[in-house]
């Protein structure tokens, strides 16, 4: 069996970066053409808001903005919600700078069980259409059987207005932010991603 190096991964610390800056981003070779599946470790130091999104690359040399730039699927695991009720989790789409209709908002009766100081993970699959979400807790992470998911959210943006057949695929980058920037409350333990289709 051949090994071979990897792929370059770098994190940047959040001192060098500036305040709107998410907490770790991470490029990577998916396209949104492909099916795969997007693995993210996290532990919270508090009952904190976490943010995970697999966002469009820039074109023509464009700077990236993590903030306004256009997510082709994002989680956003909401313990405190500011505009409703808390302890929900929403998988949404973004274009154009809009977020698009078809929003899915998981209530409080599916939050999981998340404990302050346990690792969780948060795990993106994506089909040919779909996308599926499954919150893996800390003591299942390293479980030798099979693993219920009773935490699935499913996700099917609806199709948007341009010629699939024309269109390019686009790359995406991996993107965590917590909602409370610098405040330490969220810790990225891993990012982890693949193809499955390949």
């Amino acid at each position: 069996m051949n090994i071979k190096k990897g792929g370059e991964v770098i994190y940047n610390p959040p001192f060098t970066l500036p305040i709107t800056h998410p907490l770790r981003f991470l490029p990577t070779r998916l396209t949104d053409r492909d099916e795969f599946k997007v693995e993210v470790g996290l532990l919270l130091k508090q009952e904190a808001n976490v943010g995970i999104r697999l966002m469009f690359e820039p074109e023509h040399e464009r700077d990236f903005d993590w903030d306004n730039d256009d997510i082709f699927v994002g989680v956003h695991l909401r313990w405190h919600f500011a505009y409703g009720p808390s302890r929900e989790i929403s998988v949404h789409e973004k274009y154009n700078g809009q977020f698009q209709p078809g929003e899915t908002i998981t209530p409080e009766a599916h939050w999981p069980d998340l404990k302050v100081g346990e690792k969780f993970l948060v795990i993106i699959v994506k089909g040919k259409e779909c996308f599926e979400v499954y919150t893996v807790l800390g003591k299942d992470i390293y479980a030798q059987f099979y693993i219920e998911k009773p935490y699935m959210h499913r996700f099917c943006p609806l199709p948007r207005r341009e010629n699939r057949m024309l269109s390019d695929p686009k790359k995406l980058r991996v993107v965590v932010n917590e909602d409370n920037p610098y405040s330490g409350d969220v810790q990225v333990d891993s990012i982890t991603w693949f193809p499955t289709n390949r």
